[in-house]
């Protein structure tokens, strides 16, 4: 359960730069800012900052962004490693770490893309479960399948 410590709103009447857990955001309309007591019993803080044409979700602890939440307004078309997607719905980012990007895709499920921030390494995690999903399927049906084979050879030695 969480517990929150104070609350505070700021708004802009023309869009403004603003600098929230040490990172620059620009054309800033609107800032939400919630104080709370986590679960695990460390102060954090939640920002909703509202932009033009998208709204970002912070979490900070020590005042340091731990992870954060873009949310487009309208889907974007990004080149994200050697390759162009599009209908990107949200960007999610680890700092220091990766980015995972939300693609709406038109059989109405969302793929995801993870990309490194060290090396840029660009990662389709659905494809990725879905092999694994598939592999899982597969193994079982193949050691059945094996199974009744050792079985059959047996038989074909005693002559049954």
């Amino acid at each position: 359960m969480s517990i929150v410590l104070s609350s505070s709103t700021k708004s802009f009447v023309t869009p403004s730069d603003v600098n929230v857990g040490g990172i620059q955001y620009s054309g800033v309309m609107d800032v939400s800012t919630k104080n709370i007591i986590d679960g695990d019993g460390k102060q954090k803080s939640v920002s909703n900052i509202g932009r033009k044409n998208s709204h970002h979700v912070l979490y900070m602890e020590n005042n340091e962004v731990t992870s954060a939440v873009e949310y487009f307004h309208k889907p974007q078309k990004m080149m994200l490693g050697n390759k162009l997607y599009t209908n990107i719905v949200s960007k999610r980012t680890v700092p220091n770490k990766y980015d995972t990007y939300d693609i709406f895709a038109p059989n109405g499920q969302f793929k995801q893309i993870r990309v490194r921030k060290k090396n840029g390494a660009v990662l389709d995690i659905s494809e990725l479960k879905t092999k694994l999903f598939k592999r899982k399927l597969k193994q079982p049906i193949e050691k059945t399948m094996q199974i009744a084979k050792n079985m059959l050879l047996s038989l074909g030695k005693y002559g049954l």
